[in-house]
């Protein structure tokens, strides 16, 4: 149980500094904490906006896919 505990706190954890958590096979009693988490973490502000470094790579592909 112990590691269970950890594996949704680790999650929870990367949600919170904006990194991508790590798989693993969640068991059904664990789902739910672990969609709250995700449900959570797309409430913060600017969630629904992309990231910085995707913006950045659109922009220096533009010239590129523009030219003719």
């Amino acid at each position: 149980m112990k590691r269970r505990v950890e594996r949704i706190a680790a999650f929870v954890e990367d949600l919170i500094h904006d990194r991508r958590p790590c798989r693993f096979k969640a068991y059904p009693e664990e789902l739910q904490a672990l969609r709250a988490a995700g449900v959570l973490a797309g409430t913060r502000p600017g969630a629904n906006l992309p990231d910085r470094e995707f913006i950045d790579q659109v922009c220096a592909s533009l010239p590129e896919r523009m030219s003719p």
